[in-house]
């Protein structure tokens, strides 16, 4: 499996031209490592599609809720060419970075706390939110009626959260400590 990834990585590094958001265009993600930055993002591209895959979900349409500077997004179009990949953030820095740096065939749009998607009801196959709703508020049952609603029927939503584990493992050595 190691070989399998290195590979991936390698073919990854081929086709991925654009470039790295610097540190402080990631909110200190990953501090000044940059390859560790953009490998992550590899690693939860192929996670996403790897488990579509696995429950017969056929990926045409992509979103990514939160998407910050790209980090999956960029991986994701180059993986599975042909895919229309969306990022949507609350971070109108993160979208215009988005936007200016990444693939044309990337697009971002800047979200709001309100759950409102400005897209056709069933019209996504793949949405991943990593972590959005560690952060959210309010409006947290909302948020997933509104997956739900641009979700296709048969498509599959990731959603991760840090846990009470996470604040136990963090440490001073972690980029946001």
């Amino acid at each position: 499996e190691f070989d399998e990834l290195r590979l991936g990585y390698e073919a990854a590094l081929e086709i991925d031209k654009y470039p790295l958001p610097e540190t402080k265009d990631r909110e200190g993600y990953y501090g000044p490592h940059h390859f560790g930055y953009w490998a992550s993002g590899f690693q939860d591209a192929k996670l996403l599609l790897d488990a579509a895959e696995k429950y017969g979900t056929e990926v045409s349409r992509y979103l990514d809720i939160g998407c910050a500077s790209g980090r999956v997004m960029r991986h994701l179009e180059s993986i599975k060419p042909g895919v229309k990949v969306t990022g949507c953030d609350i971070n109108r820095h993160h979208v215009d970075w988005c936007n200016l740096h990444l693939s044309e065939n990337i697009k971002t749009f800047h979200s709001s706390s309100i759950p409102s998607l400005p897209m056709e009801a069933n019209s996504v196959d793949l949405v991943s939110a990593f972590s959005v709703f560690t952060h959210i508020e309010a409006f947290e049952t909302a948020w997933l009626a509104e997956i739900e609603r641009v979700l296709r029927p048969g498509g599959m939503a990731w959603i991760t959260v840090h846990t009470e584990q996470t604040l136990v493992d963090m440490n001073e050595n972690w980029p946001l400590w």
